[in-house]
């Protein structure tokens, strides 16, 4: 291993919190108490605090009574219920979810504790075994046996078992024990099938590979093996040399095991890579271990006996990141739907959110996970021997001889599912069950031709040939540029009158004070002007020199730098002037779209002779707010928040942008954008020089000093992501780890826009665009961003209407579209299913 790229672990999770193991009872009782308790880092003793609990009908309050040592009870900030009577405790800003068992039984046929325990894959019975040699199986449903009478025993083993686990299909166990034996066993007849034999100790791990044809174990001989199980005879031996063989797991493909020894040993071995060894030496005695949750299998997660977790990357042989507890030796772990699940001696369950991991090697971020999120109680300081998981219901076997299961734990893909049901059920109304199917299922997509590609002329007959239609050619239709010039001169007829009377009421707010009565009730619609004055717009200088806009000094520097506090109600009882606004679509921008009807997918596209790909596919929704810029030849275009690059591309094929800013403030977003560009934009294409990257926070009002500078601003803002939120958990905005990031979206929104009319010249414009169907997101941040820059910085805007874009999305039957007081919003529908997608087109008039 490389000591360089050693990252050091995070040991800052002292501070979880304890609590009275069974607190859920008194919750049936008008009054009650239970304690919680937390030791801070660094102390020998931890610290109680009493809290009283008063219920009304369905209503819960809590108040923590002030305890004796140096922390103060007003450090609990929140202490409440869920709907799922899962108790949430907020303390020095971190909260951590307590999780109560929603049944505890015994097991008849068990002499003494369960040892090891596993539910099947259809959640109807689980098998479990003692130290005493017995081994059963029994309803998971009821905690019933199967037959009505008696358990169903599994005998066969000589004293202990120490493992058991389902195969795949349910129907079958695998285990092994002290007798040195792994055995296989029909559920639905009790009896063993097959018996392996080989192993010169106990069996302490075992594995299942893929549907079960193949299985895995290791033992106290320090070996492992794999097993033809149909031909009942050892495939391979591997023989470990580092004493006692402890656990073993295998990775979610099935592609790698691994095995931790007493000898502070962990191996892992790539099954179809002519069997590859990774091998880690261990800074203390394991007593865990399992895989990360994701297909590639690259981390291992080990418990150790002093209470810590390592995370290792294995395609690094890199420790990346450690927990560090005072919980006690870990007895078990397990990833689940991007957690990791920790069992230890002291009868505590913790569950942490797994960060993302590095994307390559040369990065040195800490894979660092700071605090439980969950804690799973019940246990009274008696050890969790062995858990299992079934469709976010988790299920503990604990010394105190019960077997505790939690009622069904939401995923963040769950919750957020629910956050939308119970905010935009009432938004949208009928409209809604259409739009949360369109979220949950697979989005659409559109094909962009790469036009900088040498072949894409090639590619793009054959799109057409499989009925795919040139979606700008098809809107355009035959309109030829001389109608196209009339309607744009009849515009600029009416622009200079409609402009003086937008500014002149929006610096003469009292003139209007008489017509604002009869239009009370349009208020909250749109306010319709003609055109946009064209007159009014400044031609582009031209090319801005590289160095110009590396020093943010492409305009006049007219404002100040100042921090700006914004409070979210800036908005209140403001009212964005409103005028019709007339949009070109590029002729160069070719976008192929199937009929709404057509279930066809795009084949792979091609790439010509040096590896540009001949087009890419976009969701629908992405196209509208380049659309909506309606760039001009030879503006200057600055994209806020660029990465991961698929809207600047877009503005580069219009072949109308002489520079397109690029900017982000990740580096790891920097680098999808600088790929982006590398991929589909050849080194020797003159479109390359257009480009001009920056890493800036967008956000920060006090510190941007982009003025005036381009002609159009692109703010495609981070956002909650509804399609993402209920189809992933991986990176979740709803996970309660993300829950501050989440609630602060508007505010870090708001200042991304403000920032944005601030880059504009006037007379230039600004599409703010998401892709969520929350209006806290999107027409409230609209609005408190013009209240913002109106009133601290000068700034006078008039929205653009969108209605020709609308109209004509609309008529191709491929877009719908919801009714918005501000801008306009693509909603997810089966037939086609883009978005959603907001867009806002705001021009600066001062």
């Amino acid at each position: 291993m490389e000591d360089k790229n050693d990252i050091k672990p995070t040991k800052n999770i002292d501070e979880t919190l304890v609590i009275q193991h069974d607190w859920h009872i008194g919750l049936r009782e008008p009054t009650s108490e239970f304690y919680i308790g937390v030791k801070p880092s660094g102390a020998t003793q931890t610290e109680y605090f009493d809290v009283k609990v008063t219920k009304l009908v369905d209503e819960y309050g809590f108040a923590v009574m002030p305890g004796v040592g140096t922390i103060k009870s007003s450090s609990f900030t929140n202490v409440s219920l869920d709907e799922s009577k899962n108790l949430h405790i907020t303390f020095q800003g971190k909260t951590t979810i307590f999780v109560a068992p929603s049944s505890q039984q015994k097991v008849e046929g068990l002499k003494s504790a369960p040892r090891t325990f596993d539910v099947s894959s259809t959640g109807s019975t689980y098998t479990t075994s003692d130290l005493s040699g017995n081994f059963v199986i029994a309803s998971a449903k009821h905690a019933e046996t199967l037959v009505p009478t008696q358990n169903r025993v599994l005998e066969g083993h000589i004293m202990d078992v120490y493992r058991c686990m389902y195969f795949p299909s349910g129907l079958v166990i695998l285990s092994g024990g002290i007798d040195m034996t792994v055995r296989i066993w029909a559920v639905d007849t009790g009896s063993c099938a097959v018996t392996l034999k080989g192993h010169k100790g106990a069996i302490t791990g075992i594995g299942i590979i893929g549907a079960g044809r193949d299985v895995l174990s290791c033992s106290n001989d320090g070996t492992a093996r794999m097993w033809k199980c149909g031909e009942e005879r050892t495939l391979e031996i591997w023989d470990f040399k580092r004493g006692k063989c402890v656990d073993l797991a295998v990775s979610v493909d099935s592609s790698r095991f691994a095995v931790i020894c007493e000898d502070k040993f962990l191996s892992v071995v790539n099954l179809h890579e002519e069997k590859i060894r990774h091998d880690f030496q261990l800074p203390s005695t394991p007593t865990a271990l399992c895989f990360s949750g994701d297909e590639a299998g690259d981390v291992v997660f080990v418990g150790f006996e002093d209470g810590h977790v390592g995370a290792y990357d294995v395609s690094r042989e890199l420790l990346i990141g450690e927990i560090a507890t005072q919980k006690g030796s870990v007895t078990n772990i397990k990833c689940y739907s991007n957690r990791l699940i920790v069992a230890f001696t002291s009868g505590g369950v913790l569950g942490y959110p797994i960060p993302s991991l590095p994307t390559n090697s040369s990065e040195s971020t800490p894979f660092n996970i700071i605090s439980a999120e969950y804690e799973f109680t019940g246990a009274d300081c008696e050890p969790v021997y062995d858990m299992a998981i079934y469709k976010e219901k988790f299920y503990t076997c604990c010394r105190d001889g019960l077997i505790a299961k939690t009622k069904p734990l939401k995923t963040p893909s769950a919750q957020a599912l629910d956050h939308f049901d119970f905010y935009y059920g009432p938004l949208f109304g009928k409209k809604w069950p259409s739009i949360r199917l369109g979220l949950l299922s697979p989005n659409r997509y559109l094909a962009v031709m790469n036009t900088m590609s040498r072949n894409w002329e090639a590619h793009d007959e054959i799109l057409s040939d499989m009925g795919a239609r040139d979606l700008l050619a098809s809107i355009r239709g035959k309109t030829e540029d001389e109608i196209l010039e009339a309607k744009r001169k009849i515009v600029e007829q009416r622009a200079d009158e409609e402009t003086r009377k937008v500014k002149q009421e929006l610096q003469n707010p009292s003139t209007s004070s008489e017509k604002d009565d009869s239009l009370h009730n349009e208020e909250q619609e749109a306010i319709f002007r003609s055109a946009a004055g064209l007159s009014e717009f400044r031609q582009s200088p031209g090319e801005l020199s590289s160095g110009t806009l590396q020093m943010g000094q492409g305009g006049v520097k007219s404002q100040q730098n100042k921090d700006v506090e914004i409070t979210g109600f800036e908005g209140e009882g403001v009212r964005i002037p409103k005028r019709e606004h007339f949009l070109y679509y590029p002729k160069a921008l070719r976008v192929r779209a199937f009929e709404r009807a057509v279930l066809l997918d795009f084949p792979a596209p091609m790439k010509d002779e040096v590896g540009v790909p001949s087009y890419w596919l976009l969701d629908g929704g992405s196209l509208l707010p380049v659309l909506a810029l309606g760039l001009q030849k030879d503006e200057s275009l600055l994209d806020m928040c660029a990465a991961p690059g698929g809207k600047s591309l877009l503005a580069a094929l219009s072949n109308l942008p002489s520079k397109i800013v690029c900017n982000d403030f990740k580096l790891a977003r920097l680098g999808q954008l600088k790929r982006a560009l590398m991929t589909y934009v050849a080194e020797d294409s003159e479109a390359i020089d257009k480009f001009v990257l920056k890493r800036k926070d967008a956000s920060d009002v006090k510190t941007w000093d982009e003025f005036e500078a381009y002609d159009k601003v692109l703010a495609d803002v981070p956002c909650s992501t509804d399609r993402l939120s209920v189809s992933t958990d991986d990176g979740n905005i709803f996970s309660t780890a993300s829950t501050q990031q989440r609630l602060d979206l508007p505010l870090l929104q708001t200042k991304i826009l403000v920032n944005a009319l601030r880059s504009v010249k006037v007379g230039g414009s600004v599409v703010y665009s998401t892709c969520t169907l929350s209006p806290s997101q999107n027409e409230a941040v609209v609005e408190n961003a013009v209240a913002v820059a109106l009133n601290d910085f000068g700034i006078e805007t008039v929205e653009e209407s969108l209605h020709q874009l609308v109209s004509h999305m609309t008529s191709s039957g491929l877009y719908r579209f919801h009714d918005t007081p501000l801008g306009a919003l693509v909603v997810p529908f089966l037939p086609s299913n883009f978005g959603p997608m907001y867009i806002c087109k705001l021009t600066r008039l001062q």
